[in-house]
């Protein structure tokens, strides 16, 4: 599972850049501390739901008005539009 370990590892980076702990994480995702560290070592026994609760926690920390993939000019205007529009 490369993929799940890859972004356990993510996980684990933007935690440390931002200076969040896995107490903090664990707690706003409604996950025990336990079940992050399987999570950051990208264990495949736990629920890809958990997954997403670490990854939306995360988020919060992040400016997540900006699009993640701006292929061009173009989609990055639509993407405005439609945010302004909400």
């Amino acid at each position: 599972m490369k993929i799940l370990c890859n972004l356990g590892e993510n996980i684990t980076l933007a935690m440390k850049r931002r200076g969040i702990s896995q107490e903090m994480i664990s707690r706003r995702a409604g996950i025990s501390k336990p079940t992050l560290r399987k999570i950051t070592k990208g264990d495949p026994s736990v629920s890809i739901g958990y997954y997403v609760n670490a990854l939306a926690v995360l988020a919060d920390w992040l400016d997540i008005r900006k699009p993640l993939f701006v292929g061009t000019l173009r989609s990055s205007v639509i993407w405005r539009q439609r945010a302004s529009q909400s």
